[in-house]
């Protein structure tokens, strides 16, 4: 499926300050994770004290900038994982939720629920294994290396006897990523 372009935006805001995630799916380390939770948490706070209608739509934008943001961050498809999400979704009842305060216009899972999550693990599977396989291939390395691209880089350079500044790297870095964005985009 391919990304809206929402997420694509995300991404190419990610890029631009050379933050967005080119190693595939993986959890984020703890410092981050806390960074993330926090910047979440800011903006449904300032959702919750907003006082005008420009306000709540501010703070509800940059909630999801920063929730797609992280989606990113974690090498994650955005739109495969949101469709699976609504299909559940849409399997829900309308009803109050006593998690959630008993709102009578809420959603409410029926017996039987099935959640999403069988979906969302064959994504993330599907994920690394074309980001890595398509990784691995441009930079000729073992399928679940979990070395960087720039080491796998030196390391090519030193067998060949080549140097390489850090600019040379980061530009070959670059080169593989579009690359394999490109090959998933088509794939």
């Amino acid at each position: 499926m391919e990304e809206d372009n929402s997420f694509n935006l995300v991404k190419t805001m990610h890029e631009k300050f050379g933050i967005d995630n080119r190693s595939g799916a993986c959890r984020l380390k703890d410092e981050e994770r806390t960074f993330r939770i926090a910047a979440l948490q800011e903006e449904l706070d300032e959702f919750k004290e907003s006082t005008t209608l420009i306000d709540d739509y501010d703070a509800l934008l940059d909630l999801i900038v920063f929730a797609m943001g992280t989606i990113e961050r974690m090498g994650l498809p955005f739109a495969a994982g949101f469709e699976q999400v609504m299909i559940c979704n849409m399997t829900k009842e309308l009803g109050p939720n006593n998690k959630r305060g008993g709102f009578k216009a809420d959603l409410r899972k029926p017996e039987g629920f099935k959640g999403p999550e069988d979906h969302l693990s064959a994504i993330i599977n599907k994920n690394k294994t074309e980001k890595v396989g398509v990784m691995d291939a441009l930079l000729g390395r073992k399928a679940n290396s979990h070395t960087s691209p720039k080491s796998v880089i030196r390391n090519i350079a030193k067998t060949k006897n080549e140097k390489l500044t850090r600019k040379q790297i980061d530009m070959l870095v670059k080169v593989c990523a579009a690359a394999t964005h490109q090959i998933n985009k088509k794939g």
